[in-house]
């Protein structure tokens, strides 16, 4: 696969993003409701939501509590409005409490960037229902940092017009 990589060595990094339109001028009276809750920690990185160009939404969160504190799986779910969630497939190998970043190409194709249970940063492909395949399959891991692990968990991904991903990710 080819992609452009940054494995940033610093303690922080933190993207800022402003609208220069409200969201109600965008149409979007009614925001989708993935979780509600009083607790602060929701909206840490290990949640992402993402459309595809058709409009279908998909939800990737890491979920913790296979046999140890660490170990954990990511889980896609997808709604086609918003409201009504299900399953389309979950994978092993997501470090409890690190980030999942998530973009999606021009063929509707997820890519993400997250780490394993050895807290190694990893980049995987979700084929989506709108995509070529259409199956909600799941490419190979591509491991991109074998010997060192990652700071404080974090990365973001995105893909260029020319449909390649670029990834950042955080090492010690």
């Amino acid at each position: 696969m080819r992609y452009w990589l940054l494995a940033v060595r610093i303690s922080l990094v933190v993207l800022v993003t402003t609208l220069s339109v409200p969201l109600t001028a965008l149409g979007q009276d009614n925001p989708v409701i993935v979780r509600q809750s009083s607790n602060n920690n929701d909206l840490t990185n290990d949640k992402q939501i993402i459309r595809t160009s058709t409009g279908r939404l998909y939800y990737f969160n890491g979920n913790a509590g296979h046999t140890s504190t660490w170990d954990g799986w990511v889980e896609a779910e997808t709604s086609l409005d918003g409201h009504n969630w299900v399953l389309a497939g979950s994978q092993d190998q997501w470090y409890s409490s690190t980030a999942i970043g998530v973009t999606v190409d021009a063929s509707n194709i997820i890519h993400m960037v997250t780490y394993d249970w050895n807290n190694h940063p990893y980049y995987r492909q979700f084929n989506t229902a709108d995509s070529p395949k259409g199956d909600h399959s799941w490419e190979p891991v591509e491991l991109l940092e074998s010997l060192k692990t990652g700071t404080n968990g974090r990365c973001a991904i995105t893909v260029d017009a020319n449909g390649k991903p670029h990834l950042v990710y955080l090492l010690q």
